[in-house]
């Protein structure tokens, strides 16, 4: 698989840098990865006839990064490929969607429970944000204790609001894997 991986936009001395967690190399070892540069420059009906899906990766948002991602979706989306967000990724394409999205106290930095069909799990949160409600047609496959969303799926677009490349024994919803073919 060719899968795509969107980076988070550091900065350092007053330049722009790209980003990516190095926690990915282990969660999609064995797979090729494609690192999306945060350029509108690039050719995005090429990379995204190039790649078998995207993720959109959590970290920090910024104009130049969410219009690059935005795009490479569009196109991803036009040729019925796979797109997963994570953290950041997951709320962009909440917010594409029609998600309500609210602000939510205490879950940076912590770890806590979540629901999948009758199962209770464990994840990290590195988000003050919380998905409130979903499109009837969105199917929200894991909550949290407060009731907010924590992975849905719409076709071909997914979204997990921890970070499955920070977990010691990561997971991610099998429906979400099966899309990825990881």
């Amino acid at each position: 698989m060719r899968i795509a991986l969107s980076q988070r936009i550091t900065y350092l001395k007053g330049r722009a840098y790209d980003a990516t967690e190095h926690g990915w190399y282990n969660l999609l070892a064995g797979h090729n990865l494609f690192f999306v540069p945060n350029t509108l420059s690039q050719d995005f009906d090429l990379v995204a006839e190039n790649s078998d899906s995207f993720i959109i990766t959590g970290g920090d948002d910024s104009d130049l990064r969410r219009t690059v991602e935005l795009r490479l979706a569009s196109k991803m989306m036009q040729l019925n490929k796979p797109v997963v967000g994570i953290c950041h990724g997951a709320f962009l394409l909440a917010e594409m969607l029609g998600a309500e999205i609210t602000e939510i106290d205490n879950h940076v930095g912590m770890d806590h429970p979540i629901f999948y069909h009758n199962e209770v799990l464990e994840v990290n949160s590195y988000h003050s944000l919380g998905i409130k409600s979903m499109p009837n047609k969105v199917d929200v496959i894991c909550k949290d204790y407060l009731g907010n969303v924590e992975a849905f799926i719409d076709g071909n677009l997914a979204g997990i609001v921890w970070h499955p490349e920070r977990m010691e024994n990561p997971w991610i919803p099998p429906e979400i894997a099966f899309m990825l073919k990881i």
